[in-house]
């Protein structure tokens, strides 16, 4: 199965932010977020919004571009969802437009 799309954002700020040997307190701090929320991002747990991905990809100084390319070209990609307490996978096809 594919990577997610959102999720593939989050791995991709982790390994640049590991290329350039920087933590997350560092990276957090030069963003103006902290490291948990930073943290969460980067493991899926909360999408972040445009302007705070903005100051991520500053702080790693690295191009907005660069870090959203993971983000699939495919018109229509499955994802799986697990709503919270109901532990059941539901499988949902998004159209990206």
């Amino acid at each position: 199965m594919k990577t997610d799309v959102l999720s593939a954002v989050g791995k991709k700020l982790k390994e640049i932010r590991k290329q350039k040997s920087l933590n997350l307190t560092e990276v957090a701090t030069k963003s103006g977020i902290t490291a948990g929320l930073l943290s969460r991002i980067e493991n899926f747990r909360t999408i972040p919004s445009l302007p705070v991905l903005y100051k991520i990809s500053v702080a790693l100084n690295e191009p907005l571009h660069e870090i959203v390319k993971p983000v699939s070209d495919d018109a229509d990609e499955l994802y799986n969802l697990v709503l919270k307490g109901e532990g059941e996978l539901e499988s949902r096809l998004i159209h990206l437009v």
